[in-house]
């Protein structure tokens, strides 16, 4: 069972206008990555997230059933209230990983070789690299490459769900 507890949304750039987001969810895990991208890209995994909740494998915190149509509402009301760039790094240590497996690509290794060198990331073990993210280094944010994490530095004002028993409206 998946508890979510917690989710917030965050522009990828500082331009407003562009809807690159980065989307995470708290769990009792922590935070963690939902979804990056274009935001019409999010919506197959908030569907996908959603299906589970229908079929009572993930739930909000604090409530005994979440149906797909408050889990998709809840998303819709978050969208309308996306976080910027600079907000991410208020409230959250961001924490950038590279993990350089010995059956990679040659154009891989290059690729990651280069970010390694060009980003600054301190080597922590064989094959393993680490930075911490700060707002100037937001454009490895979109790389794929990268294992992310988040810790958050301050209090992170919990979303409420969207009210049960919403009924989707399909026209």
């Amino acid at each position: 069972m998946i508890i979510e507890k917690n989710r917030k949304v965050y522009q990828l750039s500082d331009n407003a206008n562009e809807k690159n987001l980065l989307l995470l969810i708290e769990t009792f895990s922590g935070w963690e990555t939902v979804a990056k991208g274009w935001a019409y890209n999010h919506w197959g995994k908030i569907g996908e997230r959603g299906g589970l909740a229908e079929a009572g494998e993930l739930r909000f915190e604090g409530k005994l059933k979440t149906s797909i149509e408050t889990y998709i509402e809840t998303y819709r009301m978050l969208f309308k209230t996306i976080s910027s760039i600079r907000e991410l790094f208020e409230d959250f240590q961001v924490k950038a990983s590279i993990y350089m497996k010995e059956d990679l690509s040659m154009y891989r290794i290059n690729h990651l070789q280069k970010l390694i060198e060009d980003n600054s990331f301190q080597s922590i073990s064989n094959n393993f690299y680490e930075k911490i993210l700060t707002v100037n280094d937001s454009h490895l944010l979109k790389e794929n490459d990268l294992t992310l994490s988040f810790k958050p530095i301050r209090e992170i004002p919990i979303i409420k769900p969207a009210p049960q028993e919403v009924q989707l409206a399909i026209f």
